[in-house]
């Protein structure tokens, strides 16, 4: 099964000292080390999404501390990719950009991303597209449409290293994004499926990769922090 979190994080900052006091602890220490109040924000828009959804996945209330705040535990594998020590057998991937958090659960490997829209990078196009979506690029009939697939092919390259747990440590040219076919593709060879998940905004793109035993996206759900 695969369910899709969505929050918009709107307005989020006028509840943070309140609403941050609730955050499960591990996350809440970690947003004391942004620098930036958007990042701050974004980090706790996360955390609550991430608490929401995995009490909707399980169907569940999660357990509380003395001080009220949800009980998540965390282990990370190899490469730094998080786990839930509780419940091994979900997985889960965290992302935000803008004034959007999105979250993806599952029951097999899951990564997602989104991006807010600025603008159409030829340069990071050119460094970390692979040579089969470049070639997509350059067909674009408009600034519009060159855009709009450089950020489609972005998160779903983002979401496939998530899905991975590799990283930025894994080459982004050694495998290629086909949403035609919606597959991810290495050396040839299909390694996970890739979809595009839609949202209500058009300056937001996001993908989510996940394991090919896994046929669709079963729910989208659209939380309100």
């Amino acid at each position: 099964m695969l369910n899709i979190y969505l929050a918009d994080l709107t307005g989020l900052e006028d509840f943070y000292d309140e609403k941050v006091n609730i955050l499960h602890q591990e996350r809440a220490e970690k947003l004391s080390a942004y620098k930036m109040s958007a990042d701050r924000i974004r980090g706790l828009g996360a955390g609550l999404l991430l608490e929401k959804g995995l009490e909707d996945y399980l169907g569940i209330c999660l357990p509380k501390d003395e001080n009220g705040r949800c009980i998540i535990r965390y282990g990370y594998g190899p490469q730094g990719k998080p786990y839930f020590k509780d419940y091994t057998d979900i997985h889960f991937s965290l992302s935000h950009s803008g004034n959007m958090a999105v979250l993806a659960i599952s029951d097999a490997e899951v990564g997602i991303d989104v991006q807010e829209d600025r603008g159409y990078s030829e340069k990071i196009a050119k460094r970390f597209y692979h040579a089969k979506e470049y070639k997509i690029l350059e067909k674009a009939e408009s600034v519009s449409e060159c855009t709009k697939l450089f950020y489609q092919i972005w998160t779903g390259k983002e979401a496939y290293i998530k899905y991975t747990g590799k990283g930025m440590s894994q080459d982004l040219r050694s495998f290629s994004v086909d949403f035609t076919a919606g597959q991810i593709f290495s050396e040839g060879v299909a390694v996970a499926t890739c979809q595009m998940v839609p949202l209500e905004s058009d300056d937001h793109f996001c993908s989510v990769v996940f394991d090919k035993k896994i046929h669709k996206i079963d729910k989208i759900i659209k939380i309100h922090l």
